[in-house]
Protein backbone atom coordinates (compact mmCIF):
# COMPACT_ATOMS: atom_id res chain seq x y z
CA UNK A 1 0.00 0.00 0.00
CA UNK A 2 1.39 3.40 -0.75
CA UNK A 3 1.54 6.02 1.70
CA UNK A 4 1.44 9.57 0.76
CA UNK A 5 2.86 12.06 3.80
CA UNK A 6 2.49 15.37 3.78
CA UNK A 7 4.35 17.29 6.88
CA UNK A 8 4.43 20.87 7.56
CA UNK A 9 5.96 22.64 10.47
CA UNK A 10 4.07 24.92 12.88
CA UNK A 11 0.46 25.41 13.32
CA UNK A 12 -0.49 27.22 9.28
CA UNK A 13 -2.62 24.57 7.52
CA UNK A 14 -2.46 25.20 3.33
CA UNK A 15 -4.97 24.16 0.94
CA UNK A 16 -5.61 22.80 -2.32
CA UNK A 17 -6.27 26.34 -3.45
CA UNK A 18 -2.71 27.47 -2.70
CA UNK A 19 -1.49 25.08 -5.51
CA UNK A 20 -4.52 24.03 -7.30
CA UNK A 21 -6.36 20.97 -7.72
CA UNK A 22 -4.88 19.72 -11.23
CA UNK A 23 -1.24 19.59 -9.96
CA UNK A 24 -2.32 17.78 -6.74
CA UNK A 25 -3.96 14.77 -8.62
CA UNK A 26 -1.45 14.67 -11.07
CA UNK A 27 1.37 14.57 -9.36
CA UNK A 28 -0.60 11.39 -7.04
CA UNK A 29 -1.12 9.81 -10.51
CA UNK A 30 2.61 10.19 -11.24
CA UNK A 31 3.59 9.01 -8.14
CA UNK A 32 1.59 6.01 -7.67
CA UNK A 33 2.90 5.34 -11.42
CA UNK A 34 6.51 5.77 -10.45
CA UNK A 35 5.34 3.94 -7.17
CA UNK A 36 4.81 0.42 -8.97
CA UNK A 37 7.91 0.35 -10.95
CA UNK A 38 10.16 0.70 -7.95
CA UNK A 39 11.54 4.34 -8.84
CA UNK A 40 10.74 6.43 -5.85
CA UNK A 41 11.56 4.35 -2.98
CA UNK A 42 15.20 2.85 -1.31
CA UNK A 43 15.39 -0.30 0.04
CA UNK A 44 10.79 -1.27 0.53
CA UNK A 45 10.73 2.47 1.39
CA UNK A 46 7.28 3.15 1.01
CA UNK A 47 6.23 6.79 2.54
CA UNK A 48 6.44 9.42 0.64
CA UNK A 49 6.73 12.82 1.34
CA UNK A 50 4.96 14.40 -1.23
CA UNK A 51 5.77 18.37 -1.49
CA UNK A 52 9.11 17.01 -1.79
CA UNK A 53 9.87 16.74 -5.54
CA UNK A 54 6.93 18.68 -6.79
CA UNK A 55 6.18 22.12 -4.89
CA UNK A 56 7.84 24.22 -2.85
CA UNK A 57 9.49 22.49 0.35
CA UNK A 58 7.20 23.78 3.25
CA UNK A 59 7.77 20.21 5.38
CA UNK A 60 9.93 18.42 6.76
CA UNK A 61 11.48 15.85 5.05
CA UNK A 62 14.10 12.80 5.23
CA UNK A 63 16.18 12.95 1.34
CA UNK A 64 16.52 9.83 0.29
CA UNK A 65 20.27 10.68 -1.01
CA UNK A 66 22.70 7.79 0.04
CA UNK A 67 23.80 10.54 3.04
CA UNK A 68 20.34 10.88 4.49
CA UNK A 69 19.55 14.62 5.92
CA UNK A 70 16.54 16.41 6.76
CA UNK A 71 15.37 19.91 5.66
CA UNK A 72 13.20 21.75 7.63
CA UNK A 73 11.38 25.45 6.65
CA UNK A 74 9.35 27.56 7.94
CA UNK A 75 6.07 28.87 6.86
CA UNK A 76 6.97 32.14 7.79
CA UNK A 77 10.02 31.88 5.25
CA UNK A 78 7.57 30.15 2.81
CA UNK A 79 5.23 32.53 2.98
CA UNK A 80 7.73 35.50 2.22
CA UNK A 81 9.72 33.00 -0.31
CA UNK A 82 6.78 32.87 -2.69
CA UNK A 83 6.38 36.32 -3.47
CA UNK A 84 9.73 36.78 -4.35
CA UNK A 85 10.99 33.81 -6.04
CA UNK A 86 9.61 31.25 -8.64
CA UNK A 87 12.10 28.15 -8.57
CA UNK A 88 10.71 24.93 -8.74
CA UNK A 89 12.05 22.27 -6.56
CA UNK A 90 11.62 20.30 -9.64
CA UNK A 91 13.36 22.68 -11.68
CA UNK A 92 16.83 21.87 -9.11
CA UNK A 93 16.13 17.96 -10.37
CA UNK A 94 16.99 18.19 -13.93
CA UNK A 95 20.74 17.75 -13.50
CA UNK A 96 22.76 16.68 -16.09
CA UNK A 97 20.32 16.39 -19.33
CA UNK A 98 22.00 14.00 -21.51
CA UNK A 99 21.09 15.31 -25.21
CA UNK A 100 20.87 12.03 -27.60
CA UNK A 101 19.46 11.98 -31.05
CA UNK A 102 15.53 10.24 -31.44
CA UNK A 103 16.95 8.59 -34.04
CA UNK A 104 19.23 6.39 -31.97
CA UNK A 105 17.77 2.73 -31.36
CA UNK A 106 20.24 1.80 -28.71
CA UNK A 107 18.27 3.93 -26.07
CA UNK A 108 15.73 1.58 -24.48
CA UNK A 109 18.67 -1.03 -23.82
CA UNK A 110 20.55 1.45 -22.20
CA UNK A 111 18.10 2.86 -20.17
CA UNK A 112 16.19 -0.33 -18.88
CA UNK A 113 19.70 -1.34 -17.83
CA UNK A 114 20.79 1.26 -15.95
CA UNK A 115 23.85 1.98 -18.25
CA UNK A 116 23.88 5.79 -17.50
CA UNK A 117 23.61 5.87 -13.44
CA UNK A 118 20.57 7.38 -11.52
CA UNK A 119 21.34 10.76 -11.70
CA UNK A 120 20.63 12.46 -14.84
CA UNK A 121 17.81 13.99 -17.43
CA UNK A 122 17.18 12.47 -21.03
CA UNK A 123 16.06 14.77 -24.10
CA UNK A 124 15.62 12.94 -27.32
CA UNK A 125 16.62 15.85 -29.89
CA UNK A 126 14.73 15.77 -33.39
CA UNK A 127 16.07 19.22 -33.72
CA UNK A 128 20.04 19.83 -34.96
CA UNK A 129 21.02 16.29 -34.17
CA UNK A 130 18.59 15.26 -37.69
CA UNK A 131 18.68 15.49 -40.86
CA UNK A 132 15.81 17.37 -42.31
CA UNK A 133 15.15 14.27 -44.60
CA UNK A 134 15.11 12.13 -42.08
CA UNK A 135 12.52 13.63 -39.64
CA UNK A 136 9.70 10.94 -39.99
CA UNK A 137 11.58 8.30 -39.56
CA UNK A 138 13.51 9.81 -36.53
CA UNK A 139 9.86 10.76 -35.00
CA UNK A 140 8.82 7.28 -35.62
CA UNK A 141 11.86 5.93 -33.74
CA UNK A 142 11.17 8.02 -30.87
CA UNK A 143 7.47 7.26 -30.17
CA UNK A 144 9.25 3.36 -30.29
CA UNK A 145 11.32 4.06 -27.71
CA UNK A 146 8.99 5.42 -25.31
CA UNK A 147 6.28 2.96 -26.01
CA UNK A 148 8.90 0.09 -25.16
CA UNK A 149 10.63 1.79 -22.28
CA UNK A 150 7.02 1.92 -20.76
CA UNK A 151 5.97 -1.61 -21.67
CA UNK A 152 9.44 -2.63 -19.91
CA UNK A 153 8.25 -1.01 -16.68
CA UNK A 154 5.47 -3.03 -16.23
CA UNK A 155 8.23 -6.03 -16.34
CA UNK A 156 10.96 -4.83 -13.72
CA UNK A 157 12.29 -1.61 -11.75
CA UNK A 158 14.52 0.41 -12.92
CA UNK A 159 15.51 4.33 -13.18
CA UNK A 160 13.78 6.58 -15.26
CA UNK A 161 15.13 9.56 -15.76
CA UNK A 162 13.38 12.73 -17.18
CA UNK A 163 12.32 12.65 -20.53
CA UNK A 164 12.20 15.61 -22.58
CA UNK A 165 11.61 15.89 -26.36
CA UNK A 166 13.75 18.69 -28.03
CA UNK A 167 11.39 20.13 -30.69
CA UNK A 168 11.74 21.51 -34.29
CA UNK A 169 8.18 23.05 -34.24
CA UNK A 170 5.23 24.00 -31.95
CA UNK A 171 3.17 21.59 -34.29
CA UNK A 172 5.20 18.64 -33.13
CA UNK A 173 3.73 19.09 -29.64
CA UNK A 174 0.48 18.70 -30.75
CA UNK A 175 1.30 15.76 -32.98
CA UNK A 176 4.00 13.76 -30.48
CA UNK A 177 1.40 13.64 -27.84
CA UNK A 178 -1.23 12.68 -29.81
CA UNK A 179 0.77 9.89 -31.25
CA UNK A 180 2.54 8.52 -28.03
CA UNK A 181 -0.73 7.07 -26.65
CA UNK A 182 -0.42 6.11 -23.34
CA UNK A 183 3.51 6.61 -23.10
CA UNK A 184 3.21 10.14 -22.77
CA UNK A 185 2.91 9.33 -19.32
CA UNK A 186 6.99 9.16 -19.26
CA UNK A 187 7.35 12.62 -20.39
CA UNK A 188 8.56 15.87 -18.53
CA UNK A 189 8.37 18.27 -20.97
CA UNK A 190 9.90 19.85 -24.40
CA UNK A 191 12.65 21.48 -25.25
CA UNK A 192 12.30 24.75 -26.95
CA UNK A 193 15.02 25.64 -29.20
CA UNK A 194 15.50 29.02 -30.75
CA UNK A 195 12.76 30.42 -28.53
CA UNK A 196 12.48 33.91 -29.77
CA UNK A 197 9.94 36.68 -29.51
CA UNK A 198 8.82 35.82 -33.41
CA UNK A 199 8.04 32.00 -31.93
CA UNK A 200 7.27 32.12 -28.31
CA UNK A 201 3.76 32.76 -28.77
CA UNK A 202 3.30 29.48 -30.84
CA UNK A 203 5.35 27.30 -28.18
CA UNK A 204 3.29 28.59 -25.41
CA UNK A 205 0.02 28.22 -26.48
CA UNK A 206 0.98 24.32 -27.94
CA UNK A 207 2.17 23.64 -24.54
CA UNK A 208 -1.16 25.49 -22.56
CA UNK A 209 -2.89 23.33 -24.95
CA UNK A 210 -1.32 20.10 -23.76
CA UNK A 211 -2.01 20.64 -20.44
CA UNK A 212 -5.42 21.69 -20.91
CA UNK A 213 -5.86 18.12 -22.54
CA UNK A 214 -4.30 15.92 -20.51
CA UNK A 215 -3.62 15.41 -16.50
CA UNK A 216 0.05 15.08 -15.90
CA UNK A 217 1.70 18.55 -16.42
CA UNK A 218 3.75 18.84 -19.43
CA UNK A 219 6.70 21.44 -18.85
CA UNK A 220 9.00 23.18 -20.85
CA UNK A 221 12.63 24.54 -21.08
CA UNK A 222 12.66 27.81 -24.09
CA UNK A 223 16.41 27.66 -25.28
CA UNK A 224 18.17 30.90 -25.64
CA UNK A 225 20.07 30.63 -28.55
CA UNK A 226 18.70 32.69 -31.45
CA UNK A 227 21.14 34.84 -33.29
CA UNK A 228 18.91 37.73 -32.34
CA UNK A 229 19.80 37.80 -28.79
CA UNK A 230 23.61 38.76 -30.04
CA UNK A 231 22.93 42.16 -30.86
CA UNK A 232 23.19 44.61 -28.10
CA UNK A 233 21.06 47.28 -29.37
CA UNK A 234 17.86 44.66 -29.53
CA UNK A 235 19.00 42.15 -26.43
CA UNK A 236 17.51 44.24 -23.46
CA UNK A 237 14.23 44.49 -25.21
CA UNK A 238 13.91 40.77 -26.72
CA UNK A 239 15.31 38.66 -23.31
CA UNK A 240 12.91 40.87 -20.94
CA UNK A 241 9.84 40.87 -23.86
CA UNK A 242 10.59 36.81 -23.59
CA UNK A 243 10.46 36.68 -20.18
CA UNK A 244 7.06 38.91 -19.73
CA UNK A 245 5.68 35.97 -21.93
CA UNK A 246 6.86 33.65 -19.75
CA UNK A 247 6.12 34.86 -16.60
CA UNK A 248 2.02 34.43 -17.77
CA UNK A 249 2.86 30.83 -17.96
CA UNK A 250 5.88 30.22 -15.25
CA UNK A 251 4.19 27.03 -13.94
CA UNK A 252 5.32 25.07 -16.94
CA UNK A 253 8.58 26.50 -17.21
CA UNK A 254 11.23 23.92 -15.31
CA UNK A 255 14.34 25.82 -16.74
CA UNK A 256 15.49 28.29 -18.94
CA UNK A 257 18.43 26.72 -21.12
CA UNK A 258 21.60 28.40 -23.10
CA UNK A 259 22.92 27.79 -26.41
CA UNK A 260 25.98 28.00 -26.46
CA UNK A 261 27.29 26.02 -29.27
CA UNK A 262 24.63 27.96 -31.21
CA UNK A 263 25.87 31.13 -30.30
CA UNK A 264 29.37 30.63 -30.62
CA UNK A 265 28.29 29.64 -33.87
CA UNK A 266 27.27 33.35 -34.86
CA UNK A 267 30.77 34.07 -34.50
CA UNK A 268 32.69 30.99 -35.44
CA UNK A 269 33.95 30.82 -32.33
CA UNK A 270 34.64 26.75 -30.59
CA UNK A 271 36.95 26.32 -27.27
CA UNK A 272 39.02 23.70 -26.74
CA UNK A 273 38.94 21.18 -24.01
CA UNK A 274 41.36 23.68 -21.60
CA UNK A 275 39.06 26.51 -22.47
CA UNK A 276 35.74 27.73 -20.77
CA UNK A 277 33.52 28.83 -22.17
CA UNK A 278 32.82 32.12 -19.82
CA UNK A 279 36.48 33.09 -21.12
CA UNK A 280 34.84 33.97 -24.48
CA UNK A 281 33.73 37.66 -23.34
CA UNK A 282 31.14 38.06 -25.99
CA UNK A 283 29.32 34.40 -25.70
CA UNK A 284 29.71 35.18 -21.25
CA UNK A 285 27.97 38.59 -21.87
CA UNK A 286 25.15 37.35 -23.71
CA UNK A 287 25.04 34.79 -20.47
CA UNK A 288 25.37 37.33 -17.68
CA UNK A 289 22.64 39.09 -19.08
CA UNK A 290 20.60 35.87 -19.85
CA UNK A 291 21.12 35.42 -16.30
CA UNK A 292 20.42 38.60 -14.78
CA UNK A 293 17.19 38.68 -16.78
CA UNK A 294 16.25 35.41 -15.73
CA UNK A 295 18.06 34.04 -13.00
CA UNK A 296 15.96 35.80 -9.59
CA UNK A 297 12.82 33.62 -11.04
CA UNK A 298 14.27 30.86 -12.51
CA UNK A 299 16.69 27.99 -12.89
CA UNK A 300 18.66 28.79 -15.82
CA UNK A 301 21.08 25.73 -16.98
CA UNK A 302 24.81 25.46 -18.11
CA UNK A 303 25.64 25.14 -21.38
CA UNK A 304 26.47 22.26 -23.48
CA UNK A 305 30.66 20.44 -22.60
CA UNK A 306 31.73 18.82 -26.29
CA UNK A 307 34.31 17.19 -24.72
CA UNK A 308 34.11 13.24 -23.45
CA UNK A 309 37.26 11.67 -24.25
CA UNK A 310 41.29 13.09 -25.27
CA UNK A 311 43.46 14.64 -22.72
CA UNK A 312 42.45 16.64 -19.86
CA UNK A 313 38.32 16.72 -20.78
CA UNK A 314 37.54 16.00 -17.43
CA UNK A 315 39.70 18.59 -16.07
CA UNK A 316 38.35 21.49 -18.63
CA UNK A 317 34.61 20.42 -17.77
CA UNK A 318 35.43 20.60 -14.07
CA UNK A 319 37.00 23.96 -14.38
CA UNK A 320 33.59 25.12 -16.52
CA UNK A 321 31.45 24.00 -13.53
CA UNK A 322 33.04 25.90 -11.73
CA UNK A 323 32.75 28.90 -13.84
CA UNK A 324 29.35 28.02 -14.47
CA UNK A 325 28.31 27.65 -10.78
CA UNK A 326 29.72 31.06 -9.98
CA UNK A 327 27.81 32.61 -12.89
CA UNK A 328 24.50 31.36 -11.52
CA UNK A 329 24.10 28.30 -13.85
CA UNK A 330 22.15 25.28 -12.37
CA UNK A 331 22.94 21.79 -13.79
CA UNK A 332 24.31 21.62 -17.47
CA UNK A 333 23.34 19.88 -20.98
CA UNK A 334 25.67 17.22 -21.37
CA UNK A 335 26.19 15.23 -24.56
CA UNK A 336 28.12 11.59 -23.79
CA UNK A 337 27.26 9.39 -20.15
CA UNK A 338 30.83 9.80 -19.21
CA UNK A 339 30.24 14.11 -18.19
CA UNK A 340 27.07 13.07 -15.62
CA UNK A 341 29.18 11.95 -12.43
CA UNK A 342 31.39 15.48 -13.11
CA UNK A 343 28.10 17.43 -13.21
CA UNK A 344 26.62 15.66 -10.48
CA UNK A 345 29.27 15.95 -8.19
CA UNK A 346 30.27 19.73 -8.97
CA UNK A 347 26.83 20.56 -7.53
CA UNK A 348 26.73 18.55 -4.06
CA UNK A 349 26.62 20.84 -1.69
CA UNK A 350 28.97 20.70 0.94
CA UNK A 351 28.99 20.30 4.82
CA UNK A 352 29.73 23.87 5.56
CA UNK A 353 27.17 25.42 3.38
CA UNK A 354 24.12 22.81 4.02
CA UNK A 355 24.75 23.59 7.72
CA UNK A 356 24.93 27.21 7.42
CA UNK A 357 21.90 27.70 5.41
CA UNK A 358 19.98 26.03 7.78
CA UNK A 359 21.13 27.40 10.69
CA UNK A 360 20.35 30.81 8.08
CA UNK A 361 16.79 29.99 6.97
CA UNK A 362 16.00 28.42 11.09
CA UNK A 363 16.50 32.09 12.24
CA UNK A 364 14.55 33.72 15.22
CA UNK A 365 13.48 36.39 13.08
CA UNK A 366 11.92 37.74 16.35
CA UNK A 367 15.93 38.09 17.64
CA UNK A 368 17.55 41.85 18.39
CA UNK A 369 20.40 40.60 15.66
CA UNK A 370 20.32 39.39 12.40
CA UNK A 371 23.82 38.60 11.93
CA UNK A 372 26.48 36.01 13.59
CA UNK A 373 29.11 33.77 13.21
CA UNK A 374 28.76 30.54 10.92
CA UNK A 375 28.43 27.60 12.03
CA UNK A 376 32.41 26.95 11.95
CA UNK A 377 32.85 30.48 12.68
CA UNK A 378 34.67 31.10 9.82
CA UNK A 379 32.77 33.68 8.15
CA UNK A 380 29.33 35.85 8.74
CA UNK A 381 25.91 34.60 8.25
CA UNK A 382 23.42 37.66 7.69
CA UNK A 383 19.39 36.48 7.46
CA UNK A 384 18.62 39.60 5.25
CA UNK A 385 21.28 39.53 3.16
CA UNK A 386 22.11 35.68 2.70
CA UNK A 387 18.46 33.81 2.83
CA UNK A 388 18.30 33.77 -1.00
CA UNK A 389 21.47 32.17 -1.11
CA UNK A 390 20.51 29.87 1.83
CA UNK A 391 17.50 28.56 -0.09
CA UNK A 392 19.15 27.97 -3.15
CA UNK A 393 21.73 25.89 -1.37
CA UNK A 394 19.22 23.52 0.48
CA UNK A 395 17.18 23.15 -3.07
CA UNK A 396 20.26 21.82 -4.73
CA UNK A 397 21.26 19.84 -1.70
CA UNK A 398 18.38 18.37 -2.08
CA UNK A 399 18.73 18.15 -5.63
CA UNK A 400 22.41 16.95 -6.02
CA UNK A 401 23.47 15.40 -2.34
CA UNK A 402 25.96 16.38 0.00
CA UNK A 403 29.66 16.06 -0.65
CA UNK A 404 31.26 13.59 1.58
Amino acid sequence: MLEILITTKGNNEYSLEMFGQKPIDSMIQRIKYQAQSGNVFNQGENRLHFFRKFFFPIYSATSFHPSPFVLNYTSEYFNQERKTMNHLPLAYTVGALLYCPANNTTIVNSITNGKFGKHFSLALCLEDTIQDTCVEEAEKILITSLQSICACQKEKPFYLPKIFIRVRNPLQIHTLLDRLGSSRELLTGFTLPKFSLENADDYIQAILAANARWDTPIYMMPILESPSIVSLQDRYSILYGLKNKLDAVSQYVLNIRVGGNDLCHVFGFRRHSDESIHKIRPISSIFSDIVTVFGIDYVVSGPVWEYYNGENWDIGLAEELKDDKLCGFIGKTVIHPRQIPLVNTAYKVTLKDYNDAKAILDWDTASPSLVAGSVVKERMNEYKTHSNWALRTLLLAEGYGLKA
